[in-house]
């Protein structure tokens, strides 16, 4: 399998290239899969049915039915150069003349966490307190705006 995950946030024990795992680590990958998978799940060509099925069962819960939201807000009133935005339930509830929509991604929740992914020591991600919210170093390097800072992820 390959796993792609942030260096400056998680770290992962491998030797030669191959990532030494426990059974457990192959059932938290294969949780990974059913809880962020659309629609089908495709084992190689050896595999176990009922393990199969049962790791997903223990899962199933956790799945989410949608994975972005949208909130629609309205202008609720201006201060000076300010504006004010309320969010209503549907674009269709009231009159406006003004109104923007905010796409919020949802995230299904592990059931458990793998001892082969583990937090880095220190791990961050940055951040400049814009809606762009907690990027990788190498985003910055070609976005302008508000300067970015370390977040750290574990104190």
């Amino acid at each position: 399998m390959f796993i792609a995950y942030d260096s400056n946030v998680y770290s992962i024990a491998k030797s030669a290239g191959i990532v030494i795992g426990r059974e457990s680590d192959i059932h938290f990958l294969n949780q990974l899969q059913f809880l962020n998978c659309r629609a089908n799940i495709l084992p190689g060509q050896e595999y176990d049915g009922q393990a199969l099925s049962e790791g997903f069962q223990a899962c199933k819960s956790n799945r989410l039915n949608e994975r972005h939201v949208l909130h629609y807000a309205v202008l609720d009133g201006v201060e000076g150069e300010h504006k004010r935005y309320r969010v209503i339930d549907s674009p269709d509830d009231e009159d406006h003349k003004e109104a923007f929509v905010h796409s919020q991604t949802l995230f299904p929740s592990m059931t458990r966490w793998s001892l082969l992914l583990r937090w880095r020591n220190k791990g961050f991600g940055m951040v400049n307190g814009t809606g762009v919210g907690c990027v990788r170093r190498s985003y910055i390097e070609e976005h302008r705006g508000p300067p970015f800072n370390k977040m750290y992820t574990r104190r």
